[in-house]
């Protein structure tokens, strides 16, 4: 059996829950514990015709919500709940999950309009730690189409149920419930001073840009991912990596092989000459084209286009191979 539930954050219809005009939010510093027979506090509101798009068919679902109208609704509630005015029922500050509740969406948030006509503040505080709580086998938002009930807010949890696939003749497949249980969230916060007040204790991610999707009340916190310079994370450091190492890697095997393009390029482009020689007196004549100074290599009597690179006056006792990479260098550095 599922955890007992609240009811609808709209305006109460009963005497009871009319009379409420307490500004200021309950605060739960310990999980509320409501009585066993609360979970039976549903009604049904509406039946919805789901349409699947591209397949024109119409599925029939019935919905249930919890019923805000039953006079034993709150009795379901944290002690003072009836006293709020009905605007802020569900939101309390400092305050954790109810017992068995799963909290979504944890994360830093600055907010002061929780309705057209009411504003409400997290017991001063500018920036809190807030987070949205359901009951054990609900989630936050996973209604499976898309509809407006009266008596729910606009984030709701959901219980999918007689979750069914059908396969209709295109083989398309989609899944149905049969039908689908609704409860509004509790809505809390807590800013870091308040951590050492409540049990369990919530996280604290104030200073960092992280969110938490899921947290269950009282297991250990995953390690955030920040991106400020006070909380170290995986991300940060692979970043960091990547800057230092992977980027001169990236930029020298950019520079190489725009080099070795170009020398390709001006290879190509050569008019390769063939002659022979029998005195040796053209051995080692520089032959000028373009910036560069060239000269055939009297490696034999005859040569067949085969280029060395020096300066004037020759290579002068230095390595042909190391100068020609680093005129190569040169070359594609004066063109970029």
């Amino acid at each position: 059996m599922s955890p007992p539930l609240p009811a609808s954050t709209t305006a109460a219809t009963t005497t009871a829950l009319a009379t409420g005009a307490a500004t200021s939010l309950l605060s739960l510093t310990t999980p509320f514990v409501a009585p066993p027979d609360c979970d039976s506090l549903f009604s049904t509101t509406s039946i919805v015709s789901s349409f699947v798009w591209n397949n024109y068919t119409v599925t029939t679902i019935g919905i249930t919500v919890s019923d805000p109208t039953n006079l034993r609704f709150a009795d379901c509630q944290p002690a003072g709940w009836g006293a709020v005015v009905p605007e802020s029922r569900f939101f309390f500050s400092p305050a954790v999950c109810p017992s068995g509740w799963t909290a979504y969406n944890v994360a830093a948030f600055t907010e002061t309009q929780r309705s057209t006509s009411t504003t409400v503040t997290y017991a001063s505080y500018s920036t809190v730690n807030t987070a949205y709580c359901c009951a054990s086998d609900y989630r936050l938002n996973d209604m499976p189409f898309t509809v407006s009930l009266a008596n729910v807010a606009s984030n709701m949890c959901v219980q999918q149920m007689g979750v069914t696939i059908e396969t209709l003749k295109d083989q398309y497949s989609f899944s149905a419930p049969a039908s689908v249980r609704v409860h509004s969230p509790y809505h809390i916060a807590w800013n870091a001073a308040d951590r050492r007040t409540l049990s369990p204790t919530p996280p604290d991610i104030l200073t960092c840009s992280a969110e938490l999707a899921t947290w269950v009340p009282g297991a250990s916190v995953p390690p955030l991912v920040c991106s400020d310079g006070e909380h170290s994370s995986p991300g940060r450091s692979a970043g960091l990596n990547f800057l230092f190492i992977g980027v001169p890697i990236i930029l020298v095997g950019a520079a190489l092989v725009c080099c070795s393009k170009n020398e390709l390029e001006e290879r190509g482009s050569r008019k390769r000459l063939r002659w022979k020689t029998t005195d040796g007196q053209t051995r080692g004549k520089v032959i000028s084209q373009g910036s560069r100074a060239l000269y055939p290599r009297a490696n034999s009597t005859t040569w067949r286009g085969e280029w060395g690179v020096a300066s004037q006056a020759g290579p002068a006792g230095s390595s042909i191979v190391s100068y020609l990479t680093r005129m190569m260098l040169l070359e594609c550095l004066e063109e970029h």
